[in-house]
């Protein structure tokens, strides 16, 4: 049985997910939420982001492995040992966004996470803000010139295969970030892209294909 778990709720079947298909209603104005609703193989780059799209805004792939919509959420079929990234542009640096995250069950020592992709230029340049199934972490991770350092994190039990939802911050250069509407985690020395505005969503490395990403949201602060 696969896993999902909210902000207030206990562990339910994924059957029931249905009823969490709303908005999170955070922040101010929603100008992006994607439910990833689409056909089975669909590349990211092809898939329309709706219910919500206020910037006119698409999806484009960020990283070695693509992503595909796999049961109506982000994902990868492709097996191997790079991460994966895809980003949009809401057009603000400073927005909150949120996101159900499906933690890998073959993640290892490494440094890429399950969850958002934060003000992102390149492979190279952008933060990663997740949980770490390895390391049962939640963490904010900056990746400056393809070098990833640790900024913030909070020890806590990451299950494969269960979903956690994120919600990050970003507003100047502090990220906070919360997960499962507790496990608070900072950083206000975020310089790095700060006025970037491209935004998206993360897996670790692919090594059993079975990260999930669901219910992206971007709202103004």
């Amino acid at each position: 049985m696969v896993t999902v778990i909210h902000p207030g709720q206990s562990i339910v079947d994924l059957s029931r997910q249905f009823q969490y298909r709303t908005p999170r209603s955070l922040g101010g104005a929603l100008l992006i939420y994607d439910t990833f609703t689409d056909t089975d193989g669909t590349a990211i780059a092809s898939h329309t982001i709706a219910p919500t799209n206020i910037p006119a805004t698409s999806w484009a792939n960020g990283g070695i492995t693509p992503f595909t919509i796999i049961g109506n959420q982000a994902g990868s079929t492709t097996v191997n040992a790079n991460n994966a990234h895809a980003v949009c542009n809401p057009g603000i640096a400073d927005c909150i966004i949120t996101c159900d995250a499906t933690a890998s069950s073959t993640a290892n020592n490494d440094n890429n996470v399950d969850g958002i992709a934060a003000r992102w230029t390149s492979g190279g340049f952008y933060w990663r803000i997740g949980v770490h199934p390895f390391r049962d972490l939640f963490l904010i991770l900056e990746r400056n010139n393809s070098v990833d350092t640790l900024r913030a994190s909070t020890a806590m039990t990451i299950t494969p295969g269960s979903t956690y939802a994120i919600v990050v911050t970003l507003s100047g250069s502090t990220i906070s970030a919360t997960c499962n509407g507790a496990n608070a985690i900072s950083y206000n020395g975020a310089t790095m892209n700060q006025t970037v505005t491209r935004h998206g969503i993360c897996i670790s490395r692919a090594l059993a294909a079975d990260s999930r990403i669901d219910n992206f949201q971007v709202y103004t602060l």
